[in-house]
């Protein structure tokens, strides 16, 4: 995209400056003095700059809402912490896996994890976890392992403690999660 946009400036900016040949006359040759041609120069520089960036705002703009509306459906309702002598709390491990990616040992506290009751009523200090691997959702976690395929480098790791209802807990408006960085030095390769 920059090789095709570098010889498209360019090209344009010889028909500008030089012109189309015999038949055809630059439109900066129509001014005689240096002075005007460099004000020719500059207005319409101007005018293409400001063109191209109002059309690229607009679609930037477009494009921010659109990820915006897609990250507030994955949002999840909230569910409000009432017994603070019983919040739940969250802490994890890491550990290198000798045929690949990373085991992660959840730790938590007044948390239990209630696969069987997935969906159903909300009771605090139960519920399943969601984990992202550098911001992107992977799933969610029934237990307290769980293996994870890292890519080569820096790895982002958030695990979200939610409800049986998928809300996420919140105590004094802050959402209960563990986050931790994982630098994997390893290639990946195949997983069992």
């Amino acid at each position: 995209e920059i090789i095709g946009h570098t010889l498209l400036h360019a090209t344009l900016l010889v028909f500008i400056l030089k012109g189309a040949g015999k038949f055809y006359t630059a439109p900066i040759k129509i001014h005689n003095s240096f002075l005007l041609k460099n004000i020719f120069a500059i207005v319409n520089f101007l005018i293409l700059f400001f063109t191209i960036g109002y059309f690229y705002e607009i679609a930037a703009s477009k494009h921010y809402e659109k990820i915006q509306s897609q990250s507030k459906m994955l949002a999840h309702p909230k569910f409000i912490i009432t017994d603070l002598a019983k919040i739940p709390q969250i802490k994890a491990e890491a550990f290198q896996d000798l045929h690949g990616g990373w085991n992660l040992h959840i730790i938590t506290e007044n948390f239990q994890f209630t696969p069987e009751k997935f969906l159903m009523a909300d009771v605090q200090g139960e519920g399943h976890a969601h984990l992202f691997i550098n911001e992107k959702k992977i799933g969610r976690i029934y237990s307290p392992w769980v293996h994870l395929p890292l890519v080569e480098g820096k790895n982002k790791i958030r695990i979200s403690l939610n409800t049986n209802s998928h809300k996420d807990y919140s105590v004094n408006g802050e959402d209960i999660f563990h986050t931790m960085e994982i630098f994997e030095t390893r290639k990946s390769k195949h997983i069992h």
